[in-house]
């Protein structure tokens, strides 16, 4: 029996497109650990065009871990860096334009967009606007299919609507259905305190500016702007009233900007109710946000005793496949760090689970991290820079 097998495996081995569709199901990381079985399987592990059918095969990997940059303010005359840590390759990027025409009022920030499930080739985005005149954006786009840099040109956008980048934007871009996203104004919330409405109701209300979002789309190379003004979450509206004063001011702790299952999400939490807060969801045609899930974080808290648990960082949104009942079905998941633990939280179910437990505790995020601070899902892929 034992030598039926040997020599089935070894009938396998010998037939290299047999093996390569075997191959081409095995997960990234372990595909780079198998170079070294033999000179066979790293010839056909190192080629281009398996790592083009292996993407393809595969084209939404697991989040493996999160990466948290610390960027310096100043990208002006710094090359940007696309890094592979599953293949430990890494590019070194520099759009020739910045090379000459910036000044000491310049803002540049960059972008990623890549689909693997659309394209093994990925695209970055360098957009440049002048901050005394925020109107006018200038955009470089890098094709890694073509290896070369290409200028656009963009339309001048009213004051009002600008992307005005500042230094705490500098990581708040977004690649969802083909296209890249920046909220304008991603540190702070906006609100506003006063009578709104015909019959004269106090409350709190959203500046306009919070609501403007700009996209760019990669197919058709076109810079747009719309004005979607999200709605006050719950835990502001329920602020109580001390005559015609709120008894609190809500200062805002996280603002969390990403994407799950091609949907563009919204996430506020605010100092005076850290555990209680909307997930705010953006309609598919760009008309508005609304309230998808509400979250209470206090039974999670409940089952960590002892620890600070109001102090948390939201990692990102993932959807799972589950069966309930013998029934297939996709819930949403919210991955949240605390005290050296991630944590999944189920928000159809309220329920959650420790999905990692850190062993080395200095490796854990700060307490939460700043208003735009920003941690990026890493995910295997033998994608080529």
């Amino acid at each position: 029996m034992k030598k039926k097998s040997s020599c089935s495996a070894e009938i396998v081995g010998s037939i290299d497109e047999l093996l390569t569709q075997i191959l081409e199901r095995v997960p990234a990381l372990s595909l780079i650990r198998s170079k070294c079985v033999s000179k066979q399987w790293l010839s056909l592990i190192s080629d281009p065009d398996f790592h083009r059918r292996h993407t393809f095969q595969n084209p939404n990997p697991k989040i493996l871990a999160f990466l948290s940059p610390e960027t310096n303010q100043d990208q002006k005359h710094r090359p940007v860096y696309v890094v592979n840590p599953t293949t430990n390759q890494f590019r070194a990027l520099f759009p020739p334009t910045l090379r000459d025409d910036v000044t000491r009022s310049t803002l540049v920030r960059y972008a990623l967009a890549f689909d693997p499930s659309q394209s093994p080739h990925y695209k970055v985005l360098c957009v440049t606007n002048d901050d005394d005149d925020g109107g006018h954006h200038d955009i470089e786009i890098y094709s890694s299919e073509t290896g070369e840099w290409k200028h656009l040109k963009t339309p001048y956008f009213p004051r009002e609507r600008a992307m005005h980048f500042g230094w705490r934007s500098r990581l708040g871009a977004v690649y969802c259905n083909g296209a890249v996203h920046w909220l304008r104004s991603r540190h702070e919330a906006g609100l506003r305190f006063g009578l709104y409405g015909g019959n004269g109701i106090m409350g709190f209300r959203r500046e306009k500016k919070t609501g403007v979002l700009h996209y760019f789309e990669i197919s058709q190379e076109r810079f747009l702007v719309v004005s979607a003004i999200p709605p006050v979450p719950s835990v502001v509206k329920n602020i109580p009233l001390k005559g015609n004063e709120p008894t609190t001011w809500p200062n805002l702790a996280q603002r969390y900007f990403g994407v799950c299952g091609g949907r563009l999400y919204l996430i506020e939490t605010y100092d005076h109710c850290l555990t209680q807060f909307d997930v705010m969801e953006m309609e598919k045609d760009y008309s508005g946000w609304f309230v998808k899930y509400q979250v209470d974080l206090n039974p999670l808290v409940a089952a960590f005793p002892g620890q600070d648990c109001n102090v948390f960082v939201v990692l990102c949104l993932f959807q799972e496949e589950e069966t309930d009942y013998g029934v297939e079905d996709t819930s949403t998941h919210l991955l949240l760090h605390l005290s050296g633990k991630v944590i999944s939280y189920n928000l159809r179910s309220k329920t959650f689970r420790t999905s990692v437990e850190l062993v080395n505790k200095e490796l854990a995020l700060g307490n939460h991290l700043y208003l735009e601070d920003v941690v990026f899902p890493y995910m295997e892929t033998l994608t080529c820079l």
